[in-house]
């Protein structure tokens, strides 16, 4: 399976870890009252400006989905079962990450159509399959309408994650069948004290003069090269 090929590897190498961070707690704590309730959409989109880990919440997401102990009462991963593992290897047969291929800057009708069709066969683990669309917003216009077919006939233990700094350049069929989820950054204090605790040390006020609001935009920065 070339796709399940290529998403293996593309996985292992750049796919963010599962995690949360402090300023997400609003949409975190949206989702799993959602989850407790049966109320999930088959579709979310995760939006807000770059660098306040949307791709870290996204891959958290999936892997509390796809979790082996996750139950209906409580939206979490272990990290320690099978799944999990998978998850961490970058091999997780039923979550792929869809992104621009090397050198283009939008995501193809192929990939989009690749992806759906994944999601509407049986998962290989007999649970959730899981695509995150990143950056949504760079689907071309054919892309975006071969989506809407998914979006509007979702398959059983299907779930679809959009990603974008830029919602507003989707298409509004599209936006309008998803449930959003708005992360916003923190204070810039908040900010300022989570680089330095994460870094170790104190970090001078003036990183973010040119990393913007993003806390891991103006981490990245400190780190240096």
């Amino acid at each position: 399976d070339l796709l399940m090929a290529e998403s293996k590897t593309d996985n292992a190498t750049s796919t963010p870890a599962p995690r949360q961070f402090p300023w997400q707690s609003a949409a975190i704590d949206q989702l799993r009252t959602a989850w407790r309730s049966g109320r999930v959409s088959h579709a979310l989109l995760l939006q807000g400006p770059e660098g306040v880990g949307k791709k870290h919440l996204a891959a958290w997401i999936a892997a509390a989905v796809l979790c082996d102990r996750s139950g209906a009462r409580e939206l979490d991963h272990c990290g320690e079962c099978a799944s999990c593992k998978l998850i961490e290897a970058g091999s997780h047969p039923d979550l792929f990450w869809v992104r621009p291929e090397e050198d283009k800057q939008q995501i193809s009708i192929d990939q989009l159509r690749a992806a759906c069709e994944r999601l509407s066969k049986t998962s290989y683990r007999e649970g959730y399959k899981v695509a995150i669309v990143e950056p949504a917003h760079q689907m071309t216009p054919s892309a975006a309408n071969s989506l809407l077919k998914t979006l509007e006939e979702p398959s059983g233990d299907a779930l679809l994650i959009l990603i974008s700094s830029r919602p507003s350049a989707l298409l509004p069929t599209v936006r309008s069948r998803c449930q959003k989820l708005s992360i916003a950054g923190p204070r810039a204090a908040e900010a300022l004290e989570w680089v330095s605790a994460e870094l170790g040390r104190e970090v001078p006020a003036e990183v973010f003069e040119f990393a913007g609001s993003g806390p891991l935009k103006a981490l990245e920065h400190a780190q240096g090269p």
